[in-house]
C-alpha cells in the first residue's frame, strides 16, 4: 500500500516488489470481500462453504505483513542520522500518505454524517487520529509509527542482539493479544486500534524488510526450494488448525480469521521467503501485477467505498434473489475483480484529467 508512487526509473530487479505489492493488494481486497461470506445468513459454520471460506481467509493473511516487509526494505537505505535528515525524511514520507488519508477520511466521514444526520465532532476527531473512518485505514497510522521509529530501528540493528529484541517485543505483543482477546473478549480489546494498529503488533515484518536489504546479494539455494514449499504448506495448515480451535472453543470468528496470530505470522514469514526465492528466478514480471503494485496505495484508499456500492448494486440486480452457498465463490470473484477494475479505472482517469498536485498529493494516486 505504501511506497506505491510510480517510479519510471525503477531498475528491473525492483519490479519484483511492485509485482508483490500487486499480489498483496489483490489479497487486501479479497480479505474485505470475504466478510460477505462469513456475514451471509445462508452460510452456516458447519457447511463446507464456510470451511472453504475459512481456508481462503487464512491464505490471504500475508497481505499486511508483505506491505510492511516491502516498506522496511525500502526504508533500510534511508539516511536519518541527523535531526535535519530525520525531519526531511518524515516530511517526504508522511506527506505522501497523510494528506490523501485525511482527504479520503474526511470525505467518507462527511458522507456517513450526511446519511445518518448525526454529527459528533469528538468522534470524528478520534476517528481521524486512529484511522477509524473505515477499518483498513488503521494501516496508515501503523505505517506512520514505523516511519517515525525508523532511526531507532537503524540504531537497534547495529547491535548484535537487536533482532532478538525485536522478536521478543513481537512475541510479548502477540501473547498479550491472545490473553486479552480470548479471555476478556471485550469490544475494546477486539478493536483494530488495540490489537492491530500499534507498531509492536507487526514489528517483526518491518524489521525483516530492514535487515533483508543487507543480505539481498545472497541467493537462496535451489535445495531450499522444497523446504520452503513444505514450510508454507505446514504453516498454512497450522494457521487453519489454530483458527478452527479459536472459533470452536472460544467462538471468536474475528480472532480466528485475523492475521494477528502466531501461526499466521509463521505463514506470512514463509510466504515472504517463498517470494524471495521466486524473485531470484523471474527476470520479467507480469505487467498487470506491476501496474497493480503501482496503483496499490490508491486502490487501498478507495476500495472499501467501491466495495460497498458494488455489493449493494449486485444484490439489487444480478443476485437480487439471494446469494446461496452454491454461488458464493462466483459472487466473491465478481466482487473482488470488479472492485479492482473500478478502482484502477478511477485512478487511471484521475491521473489523466487532473493536475498532478491534485491526483498525486491530494488523492494519493
Amino acid at each position: 500500500m505504501m511506497n506505491a508512487i510510480s517510479n519510471k526509473l525503477l531498475i528491473k530487479r525492483d519490479e519484483s516488489f511492485d509485482a508483490l505489492r500487486g499480489i498483496a493488494i489483490i489479497a487486501v481486497v479479497a480479505i474485505h470481500a470475504s466478510g460477505y461470506i462469513f456475514g451471509s445468513e445462508v452460510v452456516s459454520s458447519a457447511s463446507n462453504d464456510f470451511n472453504v471460506a475459512f481456508l481462503y481467509r487464512q491464505i490471504l493473511n500475508f497481505a499486511v505483513p508483505v506491505f510492511l516487509f516491502i516498506s522496511g526494505y525500502w526504508m533500510s537505505n534511508k539516511k536519518v542520522d541527523s535531526f535535519e535528515g530525520y525531519k526531511q525524511f518524515l516530511i517526504q514520507r508522511l506527506k505522501r500518505i497523510v494528506i490523501p488519508y485525511l482527504f479520503w477520511s474526511i470525505f467518507i466521514l462527511s458522507f456517513v454524517t450526511t446519511r445518518t444526520q448525526v454529527f459528533d465532532a469528538q468522534e470524528i476527531l478520534f476517528k481521524l487520529l486512529t484511522g477509524g473512518a473505515i477499518g483498513p485505514y488503521y494501516f496508515i497510522i501503523l505505517i506512520v509509527q514505523f516511519y517515525m521509529l525508523t532511526p531507532i530501528f537503524q540504531r537497534v540493528n547495529k547491535n548484535l542482539y537487536g533482532f532478538i529484541l525485536i522478536l521478543l517485543i513481537n512475541f510479548l505483543s502477540l501473547s498479550f493479544s491472545y490473553i486479552t482477546r480470548l479471555y476478556f473478549g471485550s469490544s475494546f480489546f477486539s478493536s483494530l486500534s488495540v490489537y492491530a494498529m500499534p507498531f509492536y503488533a507487526w514489528i517483526i515484518f518491518y524489521e525483516l524488510g530492514l535487515i533483508y536489504r543487507n543480505f539481498d546479494k545472497y541467493k537462496i539455494s535451489n535445495h531450499a526450494a522444497t523446504l520452503i514449499v513444505i514450510s508454507i504448506i505446514f504453516a498454512l495448515a497450522m494457521s487453519l488448525f489454530e483458527a478452527k480451535i479459536v472459533f470452536t472453543k472460544y467462538n471468536n470468528l474475528e480472532f480466528a480469521t485475523s492475521a494477528v496470530k502466531f501461526s499466521s505470522f509463521l505463514y506470512s514469514g514463509c510466504f515472504i521467503t517463498g517470494f524471495l526465492y521466486i524473485r531470484q528466478k523471474v527476470s520479467k514480471w507480469p505487467n498487470l501485477l506491476i501496474s497493480l503494485g503501482n496503483y496499490s496505495f490508491g486502490i487501498y484508499l478507495i476500495h472499501i467505498p467501491v466495495l460497498w456500492a458494488l455489493v449493494d448494486f449486485l444484490k439489487d440486480t444480478i443476485f437480487r434473489d439471494g446469494i446461496n452457498y452454491i454461488i458464493q465463490p462466483v459472487f466473491q470473484l465478481i466482487v473482488v475483480f470488479m472492485t479492482i477494475i473500478i478502482c484502477c479505472v478511477f485512478i487511471f482517469t484521475s491521473k489523466k484529467i487532473l493536475p498532478t498536485n491534485i491526483h498525486n498529493t491530494l488523492l494519493g494516486f
